[in-house]
């Protein structure tokens, strides 16, 4: 089982921008810090799976407009401030 942040958007963003020669990749490697971290958790092997425990589900039909308008506004935000600071 892995557990660990979940690859976004902004991953290839970031490469482009190392690729372009604009950052070099430990500068880079802060832009990726920016923003909400959202976890993910992969089950690899059928022995892993024997191990979950069922505990309860929850239904989530769709995320609220104006909290991912505003998560996406505090990021990019968060992000021109960076590109500020590296120039």
């Amino acid at each position: 089982m892995i557990i660990g942040p979940i690859a976004n958007d902004t991953i290839f963003d970031t490469m482009g921008i190392i690729s372009s020669g604009f950052l070099d990749p430990e500068e880079a490697l802060d832009l990726l810090k920016i923003g909400p971290e959202y976890v993910q958790v992969v089950v690899k092997t059928k022995k892993a799976a024997g191990r979950l425990k069922w505990l309860s589900a929850e239904r989530i039909e769709s995320m609220d407009p104006a909290l991912k308008e505003k998560e996406q506004n505090e990021y990019l935000e968060a992000f021109a401030k960076a590109m500020e600071e590296k120039e």
